[in-house]
């Protein structure tokens, strides 16, 4: 049952970025035709990675009870497959944030330019006699 509870609780601090990223999801998709060219799919596959990401540490957090309790791996080994495993999900991590950033440079927008253009002076009105 401590393992429920440890799981319970690895989800819940994970609730806060799964929350920002399927709403993330929710809104790209919805908004989908106002991106231009490939900004969509590249903001799209950038959540989904994320999600990934968010997803397989739950996991992995949520596996270390039983890694070390049921002596899955032994803990002179456990050192290695955490940082094998926490590399992968930097990976993930780094990957996810690349696609996000190509999604902003994607979109092609770009501002306005500053016109140099000045209003004409208004006219004066001639001197009253």
């Amino acid at each position: 049952m401590d393992q429920v509870g440890y799981v319970a609780g690895q989800l819940i601090a994970q609730l806060p970025a799964l929350l920002v990223l399927v709403v993330g999801l929710a809104l790209v998709a919805a908004r989908r035709r106002m991106l231009t060219g490939r900004s969509g799919a590249l903001a799209v596959a950038g959540l989904i990675v994320l999600l990934v990401g968010v997803i397989a540490t739950v996991g992995w957090t949520a596996s270390f009870p039983w890694l070390i309790g049921d002596d899955v791996v032994d803990l002179s080994d456990f050192g290695l497959l955490a940082f094998a495993v926490g590399m992968m999900l930097t990976l993930l991590h780094a990957v996810g944030l690349a696609l996000m950033i190509a999604a902003l440079l994607a979109s092609g927008r770009r501002a306005a330019p500053v016109s140099q253009w000045e209003p004409p002076e208004p006219p004066t009105a001639p001197p009253l006699r």
